[in-house]
């Protein structure tokens, strides 16, 4: 057998002080670069499912609604993800909406993740710098940032922590005998169950097991032990697959498709993702929180064929070394496979984000810890020096990233200052520009964002309709009645249910002295919804407005008998327009 280069199978454990001062440093390198997030508000899709969900309180008063539907409506989750709903539950219980409080438990988890990671890599038995070094640049990587700064995404951290502490508990297992060892097991299976339930992408925990048993332990006197060990986690994992596609399911949700509508330009385009994963892990920039999406119809293009050769290539070496680097061939292959959740092979709504990377670039900083630890021709102090000037120069940009994060409306302007064609944030950009009361300024974002290629895949598009009715707002709240109409119509192609979009519509009408139209309008939506409130109050103004008094007594009365009741209104002086669409899309 080839001498291994990357492993120490006598495993020579660091002295306690040198122990103590690398759980030192990990801690430092884990928490100063992300320190400003704790001043940051809540951005994102933080503020539909935390800073505005009055029922994510509920969860204590009745517990039984973490086991049943329920918790779809309490949590704002459109999967079922209880123990990140749990962590959630907590802060809100011990802070109250106050973000920083949310933020501590994102650094706590961050923190957990780094330390799970250090002790997974050590038991897995790398050399012993190898676990530092690694652990080290996953602190710190700036494509960490919207993990660790976005509150809805901490999800990612606490599935990741767990995924890697059932590692280092089933090696744990692997060591001991008897009963020490099935409970080193047990707890290892509780770990992997509470990781699926923190985030689907630890699914992969079962290969994580398997391949290191294949190229690390497959000549160990325990091999036996490690195979009778594994079926328990197959076994898991195929009762989740179940639960989770049957009665976990939420059902109505918009079905995804693949981009382009085919697997075949999946494929290519998820090539490209691919290629620009591993260009972020290498050169991390920029960083944002919502990419454009470009859809290949063909492999021939520069990306897809740099997705391929970044795909082909390490795995042709993985396999090439498997014996004289086992650890490096572990972490390429791993690589792979923890990426597979979310390449799109069973579609997904998102297909790119840097919150996606966060579990599988610990495999990434694996490989580049061997890189750096195997350079013999190097004295040590300089392979340290070298590490040294990665890790902070990372940690500056992952400082500087953190700003970004701030608000909403820093995050936004950044986004779409980064990448301006990204749909979504154009959009979100939009929306936070007419909370603030510059309407030509959203009109004008709002037609960049209809101009862009659409970044979410659905079976159809959902975007389109809320982008023309907030166009339809802004335009019309900036005096531009004509392109008001425009944007209206447009919506209602989409959309001709849409009683709020009905309603502004007929308004806007009305200011263009179309009287006939604008009663259609109101008349349709009075029909779809006769004891809707702006309904109601619009068709008594419209009426008054047209001298039918009697008739516009009568819509005020109906008004008035509406339960919940309706707002109180000056009088019939003026149309109540509808507000915009302005929830972000997440």
């Amino acid at each position: 057998m080839v001498p291994s280069i990357d492993r120490d199978t006598s495993i020579k454990r660091p002295g306690t002080k040198i122990f103590l001062l690398e759980l030192s440093l990990l801690a430092l390198l884990a928490i100063l670069p992300f320190l400003r997030t704790l001043d940051a508000e809540f951005t994102y899709d933080d503020i539909e499912s935390i800073q505005i969900n009055e029922d994510l309180d509920r969860f204590f008063e009745e517990p039984g609604a973490f086991f049943d539907h329920r918790y779809y409506d309490y949590s704002r989750e459109n999967r079922y993800r209880p123990m990140i709903t749990l962590v959630y539950a907590v802060c809100r219980a011990l802070g109250g909406n106050d973000p920083a409080v949310f933020h501590v438990a994102g650094l706590a988890l961050h923190l957990g993740t780094v330390l799970s990671l250090y002790g997974f890599l050590g038991l897995l038995g790398a050399n012993r710098p190898v676990p530092f070094w690694a652990a080290a640049l996953f602190a710190v990587h700036p494509v960490h940032v919207e993990a660790v700064a976005a509150v809805g995404s901490h999800e990612d951290l606490l599935c990741t922590m767990l995924y890697f502490l059932a590692g280092a508990l089933f090696l744990k297992s692997r060591r001991s005998d008897g009963w020490g060892g099935r409970t080193w097991l047990a707890f290892s299976c509780l770990a992997y169950v509470l990781s699926l339930f923190s985030k689907e992408m630890s699914i992969t925990f079962p290969a994580l097991i398997l391949v290191g048993h294949l190229l690390i332990w497959r000549k160990d006197p325990s091999t036996g032990r490690i195979a009778s060990s594994f079926w328990p986690l197959v076994a898991l994992s195929a009762l989740y697959l179940v639960l989770r596609f049957s009665i976990l399911d939420i059902k109505g949700l918009q079905p995804a498709v693949h981009p382009g509508g085919s697997l075949l330009t999946s494929l290519f385009t998820m090539s490209g993702v691919l290629a620009r994963y591993t260009s972020l892990l290498l050169i991390p920039w920029p960083l944002v929180a919502e990419r454009s999406v470009e859809i290949y119809t063909t492999p021939f293009a520069w990306e897809p064929i740099m997705g391929f050769i970044v795909t082909a290539g390490p795995l042709l070496l993985a396999w090439r070394y498997r014996e004289s680097a086992p650890l490096a061939s572990f972490g390429a292959f791993m690589w792979f496979i923890s990426i597979s959740p979310v390449m799109n092979m069973i579609p997904l709504p998102i297909i790119e984000a840097d919150r996606l990377v966060y579990l599988p670039s610990a495999f990434f900083c694996l490989i580049a810890a061997i890189a750096l630890c195997r350079g013999k021709k190097a004295p040590g102090l300089y392979r340290a020096i070298a590490g040294a000037a990665v890790i902070a120069g990372f940690g500056l940009i992952t400082v500087q990233a953190t700003a970004a994060w701030k608000d909403v409306f820093t995050l936004w302007s950044h986004t779409v200052q980064a990448d301006p064609k990204s749909q979504t944030a154009s959009f979100n950009l939009a929306n936070e520009i007419a909370r603030r009361g510059d309407h030509e300024g959203a009109a004008r974002l709002y037609r960049q964002a209809l101009a862009c290629k659409p970044n979410r895949f659905f079976k159809t598009n959902d975007l389109l309709p809320r982008i023309w009715y907030n166009l339809g707002r802004a335009s019309f709240l900036s005096g531009d009645y004509v392109g008001a109409d425009e944007a209206y119509q447009e919506a209602l192609k989409s959309t001709p249910e849409n009683v709020n979009a009905l309603v502004n519509h007929a308004i806007v009408l009305i200011e263009l002295k179309r009287p006939v139209e604008a009663e259609s309008a109101l008349l349709k939506a009075f029909s779809i919804a006769p004891r809707h409130c702006d309904v109601l109050y619009n068709m008594a103004v419209f009426c008054h407005r047209q001298g039918k008094e009697s008739e516009a007594r009568l819509y005020m009365e109906r008004y008035g008998d509406v339960i919940p009741p309706c707002p109180p209104r000056p009088g019939l002086n003026s149309v109540a327009a509808h507000d915009d669409d302005g929830e972000p899309v997440r």
